[in-house]
């Protein structure tokens, strides 16, 4: 377990999703309580609040069981190259704002993996080596596939483990 570049826990790697649905569902408990209890309210001052709420609650039990899934699936460990370090920069909304996200792109067992990491370990990867990364897959929750090569991608940002290996 020599050259391990970047390691976490499952709590540690799903903590800011845990903590998302968290906030989302108590965010939609308050909306739906505020337009249950608050009665001197007008009624489409209450409707809305209302509906936001139970929108904001469905989207939180979406995203709660779509995490569940993931880590019922459990962990998946590939050995695989990496072909390209990427820095990604992208419109985070219409003032013109940039986020930075951090990508490796890998190939291994025929399919192609996309990661996303940290600045840090993106710096301490070398394009041209190989690496043993396990990793939690999040699948669609329908399982939809359309597209006859969507078996052969592999996207993922819940990583536990990254280590150099020998290529294969």
């Amino acid at each position: 377990m020599e050259n391990i570049i970047y390691s976490a826990t499952p709590l540690r790697a799903f903590s800011g999703g845990i903590f998302l649905v968290v906030f989302v569902l108590g965010l939609g408990g308050i909306g739906l309580g505020m337009a249950i209890f608050r009665r001197k309210d007008k009624v489409l001052g209450r409707v809305a609040t209302g509906a936001a709420g139970v929108i904001l609650l469905m989207v939180g039990c979406v995203m709660a069981i779509s995490m569940f899934f993931s880590i019922q699936n459990g962990d998946e460990t590939v050995i695989a190259h990496l072909d390209k370090k990427r820095v990604v920069e992208s419109n985070c909304s219409n003032s013109g704002t940039t986020c930075t996200s951090y990508q490796m792109e890998m190939t291994g067992n025929s399919k192609y993996y996309t990661f996303g990491v940290s600045q840090d370990v993106l710096d301490r990867v070398q394009e041209g080596q190989c690496y043993q990364v396990t990793y939690y897959t999040s699948r669609p929750l329908l399982n939809l596939q359309e597209n006859q090569y969507a078996d052969q991608y592999v996207g993922s940002s819940t990583i536990t483990l990254i280590q150099s290996a020998a290529c294969p």
